[in-house]
């Protein structure tokens, strides 16, 4: 079966707590809700999805496996679909974090919090990518300039930013355009 991710960001919006105070609503239903719709009937039979939700975004990826690879913490998530040319040097520049093994998703994350946006410079391979930074409320998508694998944007039907890798657009998906190849997409 194909791999491939989708990555879905609502809109955001306060909620008041029972604490009386105001809070960032995680939208977690609606998340997941979201994430599941697709048009295509193999991704919704499909026994291999894995997850990463946080507060603001959540990523599903379609049969992960040696070419899709993804990496969470409690503020951020990197999915990569591809390979990355260069692991040695970039092992090397995030130091004792990364072992030999990290996945590429890993090490793409690993080099977002040392590098910012500055680490786009410092990718080799052929890939397609989206991180999702919970405590900045930060998208970034990106592909390598071969375009060898497929990356778009747009909004799903409930209006939430969408960035998804493969063919499995959300079902009601609206305002879709291709990130070409080289370039990079960031929300702020």
């Amino acid at each position: 079966m194909r791999a491939g991710f989708i990555c879905i960001c609502p809109p955001k919006a306060v909620v008041l707590g029972a604490d009386r105070h105001l809070h960032r609503d995680e939208c977690t239903q609606q998340l997941h809700a979201e994430l599941d719709k697709t048009e295509e009937a193999d991704v919704q039979a499909a026994a291999r999805s894995a997850y990463a939700v946080l507060p603001g975004g959540g990523v599903r990826a379609i049969n992960p496996g040696p070419e899709l690879s993804l990496s969470q913490t409690d503020t951020c998530f990197a999915i990569l679909k591809g390979h990355l040319t260069n692991r040695p040097a970039l092992i090397a520049r995030v130091g004792a974090d990364a072992g030999a093994d990290a996945s590429d998703a890993e090490l793409l994350r690993l080099m977002y919090l040392k590098y910012g946006v500055d680490l786009l410079g410092r990718l080799e391979g052929q890939f397609a990518f989206c991180l999702y930074d919970a405590k900045q409320a930060r998208v970034l998508a990106a592909r390598d300039p071969s375009g060898s694998h497929g990356l778009v944007e747009g909004r799903t039907a409930a209006g939430s930013l969408l960035i998804c890798c493969g063919t499995f657009l959300p079902d009601g998906a609206h305002d879709v355009t291709k990130i070409h190849p080289g370039w990079w997409a960031e929300s702020p």
